[in-house]
């Protein structure tokens, strides 16, 4: 553990440490309302990469065309990415050293239950407006399938395969979610690329399966568990974008980890986990994953991501669904001794690039005729990329 948080440390400049430190404050203060959204610009407004209240300004002339929006300062979103990249990509391995010596749909349930809470407590003492009883059930649903279905069988299958793999596996929930959008959803049929990124996807998951017979540390089971994770999550997906949300944004968030977390813990109470919990046995190394998945994982990597969304391109926001299991291999393989097997290296090519096939839209040529006036804004991600591809850990 030592070498992980050295790694960590020395992996940030004192200037990217200062902007990562500056954008988690930006995320927090955007998403109770606290300040104003990129897209109630106003003329004259002081935007230096902060969302501090807009000074008025007179109005411009009626043929004057609306400014362009500013964006914030490029050390902000680059700092943002990076903690997505980096956080996000390193959560598997955390869960696998916590499950070492903590049951896992305890640790899990105690995970999210502990962010979750903290949010809520938050924003309620920041002027949120208290849940009604449907908001709460949706997010009780929603937080079976996402989390309880999604993190949960992740944490669980974690005992026995390497993080990469695992990493890897999640990765793939975008091919599920544009097959499932088409059969149950009323989506679109897949077009031929997609198909063949479908397909791609699918022969490096079986790359995947294949693993344990040259290494029999992953059992079947696992494997089969990660699979249904990865479908867990795209319901929950897919259910979530046809569900009214409570107002801010963060506090669903916070409605889903409390509800995804308590069923996380009453599944680990069922399955007899509390006979196995032993508070001295549990290692340091263990204890700081949980702190690390609570704080980072579910705090401030998430708050950040719902802040990148409405400050960046989605083209550039989306990248962490190709980045992140690149981060994964190399974080389990350089900080947890992980093999990098051949069967491993092919599969992470061909699942980022099936990603990249079912994900990938062609941009609009922009003329004079139909560019846009001003930046629009909240941003909004492909329909095919979602969260639960890279949060799921």
């Amino acid at each position: 553990m030592r070498n992980f948080q050295g790694s960590a440390s020395a992996a940030s400049g004192s200037k990217p440490r200062s902007a990562i430190i500056s954008t988690a404050a930006e995320a927090l203060r955007f998403q109770v309302g606290q300040d104003k959204p990129r897209s109630q610009f106003e003329p004259g407004g002081k935007l230096l990469g902060t969302y501090n209240t807009l000074s008025a300004a007179p109005q411009p002339a009626q043929d004057a065309p609306p400014p362009r929006a500013s964006r914030p300062l490029p050390w902000g979103i680059v700092a943002g990415m990076l903690v997505i990249y980096l956080v996000w990509g390193s959560t598997y391995l955390a869960i696998r050293v916590g499950v070492e010596t903590i049951p896992p749909f305890l640790m899990a349930g105690v995970r999210y239950s502990a962010a979750g809470g903290i949010l809520f407590v938050w924003l309620l003492a920041r002027g949120a407006r208290r849940p009604d009883r449907r908001e709460w059930t949706s997010a009780l649903f929603l937080g079976a399938l996402l989390l309880l279905g999604g993190n949960g069988l992740v944490t669980w299958a974690e005992q026995w395969i390497p993080s990469s793999t695992a990493a890897l596996v999640i990765t793939s929930t975008p091919l599920w979610m544009a097959i499932f959008d088409w059969l149950f959803f009323g989506g679109s049929r897949p077009s031929k690329r997609m198909t063949a990124g479908i397909v791609l996807g699918f022969v490096g998951v079986v790359l995947l399966i294949e693993a344990p017979k040259e290494d029999s540390s992953a059992p079947w089971l696992a494997l089969a568990a990660m699979c249904g994770a990865t479908m867990s999550w795209t319901l929950g997906s897919l259910f979530s974008r046809r569900t009214r949300h409570v107002d801010p944004p963060l506090l669903t968030t916070a409605l889903q980890m409390l509800c995804g977390g308590g069923l996380m813990l009453v599944t680990g109470v069922a399955l007899g986990e509390v006979n196995r919990l032993d508070l001295s046995a549990i290692s340091w190394p263990s204890w700081f994953s949980l702190a690390y998945l609570t704080i980072f994982g579910s705090l401030l990597a998430f708050t950040t991501y719902m802040w990148l969304l409405r400050v960046a391109r989605p083209a550039i926001v989306s990248t962490y669904a190709y980045v992140n299991p690149l981060v994964a291999v190399v974080v389990g393989a350089g900080l947890g001794g992980e093999p990098v097997t051949a069967n491993l290296g092919v599969a992470t090519a061909m699942i980022v690039s099936a990603v990249a096939l079912v994900a990938w839209r062609p941009s609009p040529v922009l003329t004079e005729a139909n560019r846009p006036a001003s930046d629009p804004t909240p941003h909004s991600l492909d329909p095919t990329i979602d969260p639960a591809s890279a949060e799921c850990g």
